[in-house]
């Protein structure tokens, strides 16, 4: 949730991350000595989305396009990508 109660929470990069793009996936970094974190999957559409920050529901919207699956499977897709992403710091909260 959001600082708001009650509202979704607003999801953007982390603005130290530094990426690589590769034919397959999209690598990473949060900075010196940071591990890189390889983005394959749904996970590499939801970062390539977060060019603005966006809600789960603003990331649906934008991705239903490219999907080859029912709504239903898009959805989780999308969430499992958002926890794994903030997760490992490489989204935040756009409000935080």
């Amino acid at each position: 949730m959001s600082a708001v109660a009650g509202l979704p929470t607003a999801w953007r990069r982390n603005p130290h991350a530094i990426t690589r793009v590769t034919p397959r996936s999209i690598l990473v970094s949060l900075g010196a000595g940071s591990e890189a974190i390889k983005l394959e999957g749904a996970a590499t559409a939801v970062w390539e989305s977060l060019d603005e920050p966006a809600t789960e529901l603003e990331l649906a919207t934008r991705l239903r396009w490219r999907a080859a699956t029912s709504p239903a499977e898009l959805n989780e897709a999308i969430a499992a990508a958002v926890q794994a992403l903030a997760a490992v710091d490489a989204i935040e909260p756009a409000d935080g």
